[in-house]
């Protein structure tokens, strides 16, 4: 995908819409609004091929913001301009390569950030445990990633 976005995602409170972004670049001319005025939105980031640029990003709580980590991720790049979060975010881990427990994920940076996601949903349940959501001043990470014991287990009586 390449080129840039003008239109909001959900732009009225009937609306619906879906932006996935998966390489190439995606530059916003203003903001992402994700589920516009009451819509619903569904922004999907894959991989870390995809440059994604925007002036604000704004996400209302009928929306999701959706994560799969293929060999990484690209960050939202919402550069001197605020986000505001709401809704649900999804964490989907692909591997063929999976963040280390001890890795940090950038999702976004900003100038500033207000609200939070209402939801974490973790993909493939089986495999992904937990991971840690951060709202810092500058950018939303993803670290403690928590996945089952793997290898053999000998019980000894």
């Amino acid at each position: 995908m390449q080129g840039v976005l003008q239109e909001p995602l959900g732009q009225d409170p009937t609306g619906v819409g879906t932006y996935r972004a998966s390489g190439g670049e995606l530059e916003a001319a203003q903001r992402i609004h994700v589920g516009y005025e009451g819509g619903t939105g569904n922004f999907e980031v894959v991989g870390s091929s995809a440059v994604i640029s925007c002036k604000g990003y704004n996400q209302n709580s009928n929306s999701v913001l959706s994560l799969c980590l293929t060999n990484g991720l690209s960050p939202i790049a919402v550069g001197s301009w605020p986000a505001n979060l709401d809704g649900a975010l999804n964490v989907n881990v692909q591997g063929p390569i999976y963040p280390e427990p001890s890795s940090v994920v950038t999702v976004m940076t900003y100038s500033a950030y207000s609200g939070a996601f209402n939801a974490t949903n973790l993909a493939p349940a089986n495999l992904l445990l937990g991971v840690r959501v951060n709202y810092n001043a500058k950018n939303l990470t993803l670290d403690q990633w928590q996945y089952p014991p793997r290898g053999t287990f000998l019980m000894v009586r």
